[in-house]
C-alpha cells in the first residue's frame, strides 16, 4: 500500500543546503559535508522550548522535507543554509514514518 507523503512536492519552494557538523581536518579547520542541497518547505516560526538541562531554547524556523532526506544517518546534526537568507543550526531531526515503516517526511527545527 502506497500511503501519501504530508509534504507535498508542490509546497516546497525554498531552495536549501543541509551541511553536516564536519570533523577538523590537519589544518584545524572544519570540513563541511553537503547532505542535501534542494528544495523544502521552509517556515518561519519563532517558539521557546527546553533543553535537556532545562535551559530556555529559542527556535526560529522549521524545514519540511519529503521522504528520507538522510537514510544512513541516526540524527542529523549542523546546520541549513537558506539561499538569500539565514544559516540556522539544526537543533533537533524528526522522521515520522507511515505504517510500513517507510519515512514520511523529515522535519529539522532550528535555532
Amino acid at each position: 500500500m502506497r500511503y501519501p507523503c504530508v509534504v507535498a512536492g508542490w509546497a516546497c519552494n525554498t531552495p536549501v543546503r543541509v551541511q553536516l557538523a564536519g570533523e577538523i581536518n590537519e589544518d584545524g579547520e572544519e570540513v563541511v559535508t553537503v547532505l542535501y542541497d534542494g528544495l523544502c518547505n521552509y517556515t518561519e516560526r519563532s517558539r521557546v522550548v527546553l533543553d535537556e538541562q532545562g535551559r530556555k531554547v529559542l527556535l526560529q524556523a522549521q524545514a519540511y522535507f519529503p521522504g528520507d532526506i538522510a537514510p544512513e544517518l541516526l540524527d542529523i546534526a549542523g546546520e541549513v543554509v537558506v539561499e538569500g537568507g539565514p544559516t540556522r543550526r539544526i537543533y533537533k531531526s524528526a522522521r515520522p514514518r507511515n505504517p510500513d515503516n517507510t519515512v514520511n517526511y523529515t522535519l529539522l527545527e532550528l535555532m
